[in-house]
């Protein structure tokens, strides 16, 4: 089937529905008649977001070094 004749698939961000717009104008969900132009922006990119969770190879290395010298002390 072509998709290009049913327009843009969205989910809808209030039911979670999946759902092509039909090449309408507005992309109004067919289960919970959310208007999907009202959908909340994301606050942070992805990229934003895995830039954050891993860390410098520096700071592993730092973290490495303090380890060592802590154990070697207690022996």
């Amino acid at each position: 089937m072509d998709t290009a004749k049913l327009g843009k698939r969205y989910r809808c961000y209030a039911c979670d529905t999946l759902f092509y717009d039909l090449n309408k104008e507005a992309a109004i969900c067919p289960k919970c008649q959310a208007d999907q132009s009202n959908a909340p922006k994301p606050e942070r990119k992805i990229q934003e977001v895995a830039e954050e969770a891993s860390p410098d190879v520096e700071e592993i290395g730092d973290y490495e070094e303090d380890f060592t010298e802590k154990t070697k002390d207690k022996k």
